[in-house]
Parts: structure tokens; C-alpha cells; sequence
């Protein structure tokens, strides 16, 4: 596993946890200020030439307002977006750990596996062989096979075996 992705998600829910309170202060900051700003400051407008490229205050009261909305519209939005990506991510980690927890049951040993590297296999043996192991690593046909051709050759066969209690 990549160990740069743990440290990043480390890094990450530690800044997630030191922000997590400042998230809803500065969400009611904007708020508040939001409430405040109606876009027709106190006093009113001072008369005069019009024609500048200045704004009046209440143009620029408006442009206050859109930028906090904004930003208090994108503030919701990430926090939202943050929090789907963090059940998000349990989801797939539980499923993940769900899967592998999973063990799939062990298959047979197969005769065919277990002929290999013994004495006259070529005579005796079958490549071919599915039926499940059971003596030596293969089925008993050919484990009665494998016994009778090193008898055949004279080798010891008392080891095979155990004697009865």
C-alpha cells in the first residue's frame, strides 16, 4: 500500500479536526454580515457628479453582498462535499474490509498436483487426474500405482505405512 496516501489522510483529518469548529463560526460570521448588509448604508448618498467610475455605496454595498453570499454559498458546498466524501470513503473501507474478511473455502489438493517429482511418474501417472488427494498427495488409484512400481524397483516401502494401535 502506498504509505504517502495514509500519510495524506493523516494530514488531512487533522486539518479536518482543527477546522471543524471554525466551519460553523465563520458560516454564522457570514450569516450575521449577510443579515446586516441590506445594500443601503446610513446616510445616504452624497449629491454630485454622477459620471465617475467609482461606485456609489450602495453598488458597492451590493458587491459586498454578492461576494459574501458567494462565499458563504461555496463555504456550505465544500462542507457538504466533504462530508460525502468522508462516509464516502468509510463505505468503500468497510466494504473493502468486508470482502477481504471473506476467506473463500480452500479448494482440494488434486491428484495431478501431487505426482509431480516422483519416482516413474511417466509410467504410472496421469497428468490428467482431477479426483481429490488423499495419500501422498495423490488419489488412491494412483498412490496403489506409485507403490507397486517402487516395489517393482526394490525400494523400501515400510515407511508408508504406520502401524496399527
Amino acid at each position: 500500500m502506498n504509505r504517502r496516501t495514509d500519510r495524506d489522510l493523516t494530514v488531512a483529518s487533522l486539518n479536518l479536526s482543527h477546522i471543524a469548529g471554525s466551519i460553523s463560526d465563520a458560516r454564522i460570521g457570514l450569516h450575521t454580515h449577510l443579515a446586516r448588509l441590506d445594500g443601503y448604508p446610513g446616510g445616504g448618498e452624497r449629491l454630485g457628479v454622477t459620471a465617475t467610475a467609482e461606485l456609489t455605496t450602495v453598488e458597492q454595498s451590493a458587491q459586498r453582498r454578492i461576494a459574501l453570499s458567494t462565499l458563504a454559498d461555496e463555504l456550505d458546498h465544500a462542507r457538504q462535499h466533504a462530508i460525502s466524501a468522508v462516509y464516502a470513503l468509510a463505505r468503500k473501507v468497510e466494504q473493502a474490509q468486508r470482502l477481504t474478511a471473506q476467506v473463500p473455502p480452500e479448494s482440494p489438493a488434486l491428484c495431478c498436483n501431487g505426482q509431480g517429482g516422483k519416482e516413474g511418474v511417466v509410467e504410472w501417472g496421469d497428468p490428467l487426474c482431477v479426483l481429490p488427494a488423499v495419500k501422498g498427495g495423490m488419489c488412491q488409484m494412483h498412490y496403489q500405482r506409485w507403490y507397486r512400481h517402487r516395489q517393482e524397483l526394490g525400494i523400501d516401502t515400510s515407511r508408508d505405512f504406520q502401524p496399527g494401535v
